[in-house]
C-alpha cells in the first residue's frame, strides 16, 4: 500500500494530486484526487487507505470488486457535504453555530437541483443558471446572501472532514455582480403613518384576545417602537438584567460588526417600556421577559424614528 503526492502548477496556483494504492493477493485498488492544499489531500488519502484496508480484509478470491471510496470521501454530491456540515454545526457552542437565517439558506441549497451535482461536476456556469432562475422570485441581494452562506460552508470542510471543490471563487463572485445576479439590497426609507400603526396595533390586540393566543404581539410592537431594540434583543432581555429603579436593562451580545458575543451594553428604558414589562406574566423557571423565539414571532419592521415614538400615545 502506498500514498503518493504529485505537485502540479496551474494558473490559479499549486495543486496536489494524491494517489492511494493498495495491492494484495486477492485485492487491488487505486484512487486519485486533486486538492488545492496538502492538508485536505493528506486527510482524504488516509481515509481512503483505511477503507481500502478494511475492504481488502473481507475480499475473497472470487470477489475482486472495489467499492470506490470517492463516493464517501472525495467525489461526493453537494447534498452529502451539506448534510455532514449541518451535523457538524449541531455540536459547537451556541455562539459558534450558524444563524437561523443562514440555516434556511443551507436548506434551500439542499433542495435545489444543484445539490445532486458532484464535486468534480459542479461548475460556476451551473450556479449562474440557478441564480438566473431564482431572479423570478427573489432579488439579487437575496442571491448574494445565499451564495455567501454556501461559500462559507465550503470553507468549513477541514472541520467537516470531507473534501468538496471550492467552485465559488473570487472571479465567479465578480461575474455574478457583473451579470446583476448578485447585488446589494435596496435602501427603503418608507415609514408607516400614525394611523397605520394604530390599525396594526388594533389588529394585534384583537388577535391576543383570542383564547388560543400566547404571544403578546401588541406589546412587542409598542416595546420595539419605544425602545428601538432589535427583534432578537427584545426576545432575549432578562429580568435578572433589569434595573427598574434606574430604568435600565443590559442588552447581551449586542450587534456589532467586529465583536458581537460578549458585547453587553446597559441601555436606558423609557417609562412606557417599563410599564409594558410590568404587564408581562412571570413564567416559573423562565428569566426572559418575552419568552418567545425571534424567528417565530415575525415582529413587523417598525420605525426607529423619535418623532413617531413621541406622537404614538395609544394605551398599552
Amino acid at each position: 500500500m502506498t500514498i503518493s503526492c504529485q505537485k502540479r502548477k496551474r494558473k490559479s496556483g499549486n495543486v496536489y494530486r494524491y494517489v492511494v494504492t493498495v495491492r494484495k493477493k486477492h485485492f487491488s485498488a487505486t484512487e486519485s484526487l486533486t486538492f488545492p492544499d496538502k492538508a485536505s489531500g493528506r486527510a482524504w488519502a488516509k481515509a481512503v487507505e483505511e477503507e481500502m484496508q478494511e475492504q481488502s480484509l473481507n475480499a475473497e478470491q472470487d470477489s475482486l470488486r472495489y467499492e470506490s471510496a470517492k463516493s464517501r470521501s472525495g467525489d461526493i454530491t453537494l447534498n452529502q457535504y451539506l448534510e455532514a456540515y449541518c451535523r457538524k454545526m449541531e455540536s459547537p457552542p451556541k455562539k459558534s453555530r450558524i444563524s437561523y437565517r443562514d440555516m434556511q439558506a443551507i436548506k434551500f441549497w439542499q433542495k435545489c437541483w444543484l445539490t445532486e451535482k458532484r464535486s468534480k461536476e459542479i461548475t460556476g456556469d451551473m450556479l449562474i443558471d440557478l441564480l438566473d432562475e431564482r431572479l423570478e422570485k427573489v432579488t439579487p441581494a437575496t442571491n448574494h446572501l445565499y451564495v455567501s452562506v454556501l461559500r462559507r460552508a465550503l470553507d468549513f470542510q477541514k472541520r467537516v472532514g470531507l473534501y468538496f471543490r471550492r467552485f465559488i471563487t473570487d472571479d465567479l463572485m465578480k461575474e455574478l455582480w457583473k451579470l446583476k445576479l448578485a447585488g446589494k439590497s435596496k435602501e427603503d426609507d418608507t415609514r408607516p403613518t400614525e394611523h397605520q400603526l394604530y390599525l396594526l396595533y388594533k389588529e394585534f390586540l384583537e388577535g391576543y384576545n383570542n383564547p388560543r393566543a400566547k404571544v403578546p404581539y401588541h406589546h412587542l410592537m409598542l416595546f420595539s417602537i419605544y425602545s428601538a431594540f432589535r427583534e432578537g434583543e427584545i426576545c432575549n432581555i432578562r429580568y435578572s438584567d433589569l434595573d427598574v429603579e434606574n430604568g435600565e436593562v443590559i442588552i447581551r451580545d449586542r450587534k456589532d460588526p467586529k465583536k458581537k458575543y460578549g458585547n453587553h451594553q446597559k441601555v436606558p428604558l423609557c417609562p412606557v417600556c417599563l410599564e409594558i414589562i410590568a404587564m408581562q406574566p412571570r413564567i416559573k423557571g423562565e428569566d426572559r421577559i418575552f419568552p418567545v423565539i425571534p424567528a417565530i414571532t415575525k415582529i413587523p419592521l417598525l420605525p426607529r424614528v423619535g418623532s413617531l415614538r413621541d406622537n404614538f400615545s395609544y394605551a398599552v
